[in-house]
């Protein structure tokens, strides 16, 4: 059964704005169907602040399979992308992390569904929020907008590429 996915991308290493776009770009080519994106922010990184900014961005795709699959494929991206673990909160040529997985509810070693920290990143909940404003939590029924209203306004991401200038960058991608 085909379950509604949304994925955060991260990076704030190199050609940000390339790395993004060639994630999503090998996605699609493993044939996850995208259905919309974010606009794409800057945005303070967590933890250890002496690095670049942040490009963050929300997708939504289409995907039918296993979330442990669709991880192990994640992970095959970021390293073909060229990332280098580091160290916890550090600099990242591209992180990708799965927020939802439809109405999935998973705690394992390796993979928590919805995303552990979802409900607490403005970087997450603003672009997750601009795909779909209804988004509620499934593990308790409430709404995103409600847990980003909660967090404030100070820190709010930086609007830096809009949606369908976005999303014309990837067809282009795509079709190379």
């Amino acid at each position: 059964m085909t379950k509604d996915l949304f994925l955060g991308f991260g990076s704030n290493m190199g050609e940000r704005l390339n790395l993004i776009i060639k994630a999503f770009s090998m996605l699609i080519e493993r044939g996850i169907t995208l259905q919309s994106v974010s606009s794409l922010y800057l945005t303070e990184p967590l933890g250890i602040i002496e690095q670049n900014e942040f490009l963050n961005c929300v997708g939504k795709f289409e995907f039918k399979g296993d979330p442990h699959f669709l991880l192990e494929e994640i992970k095959a991206i970021e390293r073909s992308i060229g990332r280098v673990e580091r160290f916890r909160w550090g600099p990242r040529e591209i992180d990708i992390d799965i927020l939802l997985f439809g109405e999935m509810i998973l705690t394992t070693e390796k993979l928590s569904i919805p995303h552990k920290d979802i409900i607490r990143r403005k970087f997450v909940l603003v672009p997750l929020l601009e795909i779909d404003e209804e988004l509620r939590d499934p593990r308790d029924n409430s709404l995103f907008s409600d847990h980003l209203e909660s967090l404030g306004k100070e820190g709010w991401p930086e609007l830096f590429l809009e949606a369908v200038l976005f999303e014309k960058l990837i067809e282009l991608e795509v079709k190379r």
